[in-house]
């Protein structure tokens, strides 16, 4: 029965979060790179793609636990099913975040917010780590900064070398 009224939580927020990301991703304003290599794989049409599929993914996940909610007749609520775990809402608020904020700071720095903070949640969750011990906790987040920015680089080489398709810039120019 939680299972019921997890997937009823994610599904709504994430049909929810498809749909800003469609909107949003629309205002972006058409370039010379959807002329040239057409508009799937600009970042315009890259992204439209992208929330269009989470869109339809949600609402077959919707369409399925309102299935399972009227052949089980409803789900019992307790106190521990109304709220989503932390680390999976602090997740949505980032992915808001790095959505609306793209053209505003662009990929890189957006990129690296989410990164750093994301696997820092997840790494503590998941070992156990004391965060009152200040050293070890910068330690980790070094460590964590060090590795968003290798990989962020490698990822913009390949989306601008390779792909061709230029990433957002935002206020700082890279």
């Amino acid at each position: 029965m939680v299972n019921i009224k997890n997937d009823l939580i994610l599904g709504s927020a994430i049909f929810i979060f498809s749909l800003f990301m469609l909107t949003e991703s629309k205002k972006i304003p058409s370039g010379i790179l959807d002329e040239q290599i057409g508009f799937v794989a600009s970042p315009k049409g890259y992204l439209i793609v992208i929330a269009s599929v989470l869109l339809l993914l949600s609402s077959i996940l919707l369409l399925k636990t309102i299935r399972a909610m009227y052949l089980n007749k409803g789900w019992i609520k307790t106190s521990k099913e109304i709220f989503l775990p932390k680390e999976v809402f602090i997740s949505m608020i980032l992915l808001l975040f790095f959505v609306s904020t793209l053209n505003i700071f662009g990929f890189f720095l957006n990129s690296f917010i989410l990164l750093v903070i994301t696997m820092t949640i997840y790494y503590l969750k998941e070992k156990n780590v004391d965060v009152n011990n200040k050293k070890q906790l910068a330690s980790l987040i070094l460590k964590f900064s060090i590795l968003s920015i290798i990989s962020l680089i490698a990822i913009q080489q390949v989306f601008v070398r390779l792909l061709n398709v230029y990433l957002p810039t935002g206020i700082l120019g890279f």
